[in-house]
């Protein structure tokens, strides 16, 4: 990334607007597979637990009645927000009886019938949301679905609109939020794979994950894996799959961005048209589009609308602008109980308001290219020694790169309380691969002759245990979950009870919002 002038803004600013900048909200979204402490993934209902998945505020599921999502409010302190995610995985792991939550991206091993589709109820919307996870399945299949990870909210604190004022031009506008926010998402795509480096914790896997096994792994015990990986996750064996290895869709603009996602969400795969059966439990995808709907694009950021209406995404950028960003990157850390440390939220906090002070030029189709490439070769392989990678059309040593990235860094990470010693243990990581958690996870698996499933279910049972330990009664949020379970069933009783139009035609008005 070039720096020019806008960095410089930075530098002048005073020691209260540069701490004021560490004020953004910050939420996650941590997604996790219920399995038993036999390591089998869980038959039990969602709803047996929680209420309703449709319509609670913090527990819901992904893509199976038993891969768990829990959701956090926004929090302007990142110490409030692990605070709230020790509560409400407390909360879970003494609510879910005998089982456990799974402790890593990767899941244990299993068979395609272990993993049922997630139930909504009968209202039009919770139908569309179960018909587009068969389609899902139909495309990519149950494996890569039963994929866990951690996703990073951010939304810019005022400040930044105030700073960006002091020109006296009107800058506080939604097209001006937009265009800032899609500069920040471009200039985080072009070092993403720093954060499949530091954070990936994907290298090994299950064999029952693949069918065949890949070039360029090796087998131990029931596993496989690639020697120098740190993000299988994020490599083409998940979510940067060859199913969608030829999609492109701009992050130049707002307008172009919205533009090539309805493209891909009204444009056929296939010659001809499927049509709806006159039995709508038949219908095993939305629609036979490129993707049924936008949410399918599994890219690393997404520029999100806080809007909770039941219209197309696109539609609610268009309509809302772009309120925060979501890093769909990382990986769970097997290591947190909670699936992410504070010191991981504080510096994805520092690369976001890093890349919104550097200058950031539209990405052209052939740096889109070295954005893949750059990633899938972290992914991959981004502790092979001397792994180089691709910059400004010239090649440069991930560590050479990396450690230019983190000491341009290092003033906002200091704004956003990572200290010291972190800071240097992050050099260090880059120094020596042998210190990320992607090492640290096959060394462990491989010098404790554990098998992947083994290792993951021994800290799977300890965290168990580290969450029964908590006196319920000094968790403050424990009545306000337990409301949510009647209060949430009830929402979704009103919404089947009030809904008033076909499912054909809610599919309809969907698609042409």
């Amino acid at each position: 990334m070039s720096h020019g002038t806008k960095i410089n803004t930075f530098h002048l600013l005073s020691s209260e607007e540069k701490k004021s900048l560490s004020s953004g909200k910050k939420g996650i979204e941590r997604e996790a597979i219920r399995v038993l402490k036999n390591r089998l993934i869980s038959d039990q209902s969602h709803k047996n637990y929680f209420g309703s998945a449709l319509c609670h505020s913090y527990f819901t599921t992904d893509f199976s009645e038993s891969l768990l999502e829990i959701i956090t409010p926004p929090f302007s302190e990142s110490s409030d927000l692990i605070n709230f995610l020790e509560k409400s995985h407390q909360y879970v792991s003494q609510s879910i009886n005998n089982e456990q939550l799974w402790p890593a991206s990767m899941p244990p091993n299993f068979h395609d019938d272990d993993i049922q589709i997630a139930k909504y109820g009968v209202s039009n919307i919770a139908k569309f949301k179960t018909i587009y996870r068969k389609g899902l399945s139909k495309r990519y299949g149950k494996p890569m679905q039963a994929i866990s990870g951690v996703h990073f909210n951010y939304s810019f604190p005022e400040i930044i609109w105030k700073l960006n004022h002091k020109d006296g031009s009107e800058n506080n506008t939604q097209s001006f939020r937009n265009t800032f926010y899609f500069q920040t998402i471009r200039n985080i795509s072009r070092i993403s794979w720093l954060i499949l480096y530091l954070f990936g914790a994907s290298p090994i896997l299950n064999k029952s994950f693949l069918r065949t096994v890949p070039n360029g792994s090796k087998c131990f015990k029931d596993n496989i894996y690639f020697p120098y990986a740190t993000s299988l996750r994020m490599s083409h064996l998940g979510y940067q799959n060859d199913s969608q290895a030829d999609i492109e869709v701009s992050i130049n603009s707002i307008d172009e961005y919205i533009s090539d996602l309805k493209k891909l969400t009204s444009e056929q795969r296939n010659k001809v048209k499927i049509k709806l059966p006159s039995e709508l439990n038949s219908l095993e995808e939305l629609n036979d589009f490129q993707l049924q709907i936008e949410d399918e694009y599994y890219s690393m950021i997404r520029p999100k609308s806080m809007s909770n209406e039941d219209i197309r995404p696109t539609s609610k950028l268009r309509k809302f602008g772009v309120e925060y960003i979501e890093v769909r990157s990382l990986d769970i850390d097997p290591w947190s109980p909670i699936g992410i440390n504070q010191s991981t939220v504080s510096f994805i906090e520092a690369l976001i308001l890093y890349s919104s002070f550097c200058e950031s030029p539209p990405i052209s189709n052939s740096e889109y290219k070295t954005i893949r490439k750059n990633n899938h070769l972290v992914a991959t392989l981004g502790r092979q020694p001397n792994l180089y990678l691709e910059k400004d059309k010239k090649n440069i040593s991930l560590k050479e790169w990396a450690r230019c990235i983190i000491d341009e860094m290092e003033p906002f990470l200091h704004i956003v309380k990572v200290d010291s010693a972190q800071i240097e243990n992050y050099k260090e990581m880059i120094s020596n691969p042998e210190y990320t958690p992607s090492a640290r996870l096959i060394n462990g698996v491989l010098k404790g002759s554990y098998s992947y499933d083994e290792y993951m279910a021994n800290i799977s049972e300890k965290n168990k245990e580290y969450f029964l330990s908590i006196d319920k009664n000094t968790n403050d949020m424990w009545e306000k979950f337990d409301a949510e379970f009647e209060i949430s069933l009830d929402k979704q009783k009103k919404l089947e009870q009030l809904q008033e139009v076909s499912f054909e035609e809610f599919l309809n008005s969907y698609i042409n919002s």
